[in-house]
């Protein structure tokens, strides 16, 4: 009998060490992604039970509430974009961003900001972003949210009739004004302290002020940064335009007429509830602001319940069909 040459067995055991390994990553890729198809088909089950005799779908509201929410998926993933190229100075393609950002909110559904964890790790991976500099990128993503959230509550107020706003004092107008001169200098400050911190946490852990140094620096470069800022206000401006009129939407397709003005505040106020999730998905939150605000405004408290529901079933079918895709054609990393 004759026997194997030593580098042709050495070769074989290599591939056969390889192939349980690269079994096991897509098995587990699998069972991952079908755990996550079977919770939003949970979810979606039990979701269209209240609005099957409630809903007024028609073809094209249906298409038209559709394309505003895929419409939101790109518009998050473009403004990613921006600030990964802005501090990676790397030419990095906008379907893998795109990838990124729908699995991060695939995972948020599952466990609250999960999502930020899983594209920190991404572009670690990808395109070598610390960890530290991506959370800055995240805070500054969060300012221009919240920039153009409370500029847009500003409008409300002073859009709204006499009647509509008379339940606002005076403290609390104040109190919004205050708070966008506070956002719009935050950037500034943080340049200050980034020149500042090494004498001011002198007895602090190196590693911690050198971290806080690059979450603020890159918080400042992105909030000041000319052409970006300009591209993210933009994005970020059109973002909340569309919110606005998804929501109009959901609430025609319940058969109720929702003002613009309402609309749009309806929109600041679940915008700057999701920024801070505190359960999967913002599960239960959204509801209870969506009913909060429909007593508040007086347009009703089912109809404000059933109109998020309704967001929430479109939102879970289009992750749902997006985790199918990924499992018959996984993504590939961008740079080794």
């Amino acid at each position: 009998m004759s026997e194997m040459p030593p580098h042709s067995l050495d070769a074989q055991t290599q591939a056969a060490g390889k192939r349980p390994a690269g079994l096991g990553r897509g098995t587990i890729r699998t069972c991952a992604l079908l755990t996550v198809i079977a919770y939003l088909a949970f979810e979606i089950r039990t979701s269209a039970a209240p609005l099957s005799s409630a809903i007024r779908l028609t073809a094209p509201l249906a298409a038209f509430i559709i394309v505003f929410t895929l419409l939101g998926f790109l518009l998050n993933a473009i403004r990613q974009l921006i600030a990964i190229r802005l501090h990676t100075k790397t030419a990095f393609p906008l379907l893998p961003a795109l990838r990124a950002q729908l699995i991060g909110q695939i995972l948020n559904k599952l466990a609250p900001h999960s999502g930020a964890a899983y594209r920190a790790v991404y572009f670690k991976r990808t395109v070598n972003l610390p960890y530290s500099q991506y959370i800055g990128v995240h805070a500054s993503l969060l300012w221009y949210d919240l920039v153009c959230i409370m500029v847009a509550i500003l409008m409300c107020v002073g859009c709204a009739s006499q009647a509509s706003a008379a339940g606002l004092s005076l403290a609390l107008r104040c109190g919004l004004m205050l708070t966008v001169v506070v956002l719009a200098i935050l950037p500034f400050a943080a340049g200050i302290i980034v020149a500042r911190v090494p004498l001011a946490v002198r007895r602090l852990p190196s590693w911690f002020a050198n971290r806080l140094t690059v979450i603020l620096g890159t918080f400042s470069t992105t909030s000041r940064s000319s052409g970006a800022a300009l591209a993210l206000l933009g994005l970020t401006a059109v973002d909340v335009c569309r919110t606005t009129a998804l929501y109009v939407a959901a609430y025609s397709g319940l058969g109720v007429a929702l003002p613009l003005l309402d609309a749009l505040f309806l929109c600041t106020v679940t915008a700057a509830s999701t920024a801070i999730q505190v359960t999967p998905g913002n599960l239960g939150v959204r509801e209870s602001v969506f009913a909060a605000i429909g007593e508040l405004r007086m347009i009703g408290v089912q109809e404000g319940i059933l109109a998020s529901v309704f967001l929430r079933l479109v939102a879970y079918a289009l992750h749902g069909l997006f985790a199918v895709l990924l499992i018959f054609k996984p993504g590939r990393r961008i740079v080794r």
